[in-house]
């Protein structure tokens, strides 16, 4: 990845970032997301799952193909579970542990007598 080319007029070039690539990290965290954990224990990845749904929404993957072999190579390589065919819903766990969404929190302090 580049850096703006901000300082272009003094002859400096724009920095060079590694970075790896969204598909690539995508892929890792949907595998994380889906797998399960010693004796059946899912996932404890919770943030996976925001980054997942916030890149879902942002991204723009005109072409899935790379997503979509990022995500098999991904799967293949670390060969703990199968590919699922859709996504699992979120463990029971998680929602205990964060209660009510903010919007809910919000919405109480705004009403007569809460």
């Amino acid at each position: 990845m580049a850096a703006p080319d901000l300082l272009d007029f003094a002859g400096i070039e724009p920095a060079r970032i590694p970075a790896v690539p969204l598909e690539q990290r995508l892929a890792e965290m949907l595998h994380a997301y889906t797998r399960s954990y010693g004796r059946g224990h899912p996932s404890s990845r919770r943030k996976d799952l925001i980054d997942l749904v916030l890149i879902s929404e942002l991204a723009d993957f005109d072409d899935a193909q790379p997503l979509d072999g990022a995500i098999r190579k991904v799967f293949a390589r670390r060969a703990t579970h199968a590919l699922p065919a859709s996504l699992p819903a979120p463990p029971t766990a998680w929602a205990r542990r964060y209660g009510p969404s903010p919007r809910k929190s919000a919405s109480r302090r705004r009403s007569p007598g809460a």
